[in-house]
């Protein structure tokens, strides 16, 4: 995990705002672009520094292979 996108005192305490409720909602880093919920499989991406743990961002690569995500994720228009 690259410093200079997430420092690992904020990484620690962000969790899946979904799993969250029920289970820990631990999230993986993933390059330096992704987030990965180890629960339900949600990936949030980060565009330009910023994380986007929007739910319906989350759904909408779910069932994208993690080595199959865009790097960089593709920002919405």
């Amino acid at each position: 995990m690259e410093a200079d996108v997430i420092s690992k005192e904020l990484f620690d305490k962000l969790a899946c705002p979904v799993c969250v409720k029920e289970n820990a909602g631990t999230l993986e880093m993933y390059g330096d672009y992704w987030l990965i919920c180890q629960n339900c499989g949600r990936k949030y991406p980060i565009w330009d520094g910023i994380l986007i743990m929007r739910i319906d961002e989350g759904d909408k690569w779910r069932a994208t292979e993690k080595e199959a995500l865009p790097v960089p994720p593709p920002m919405p228009g």
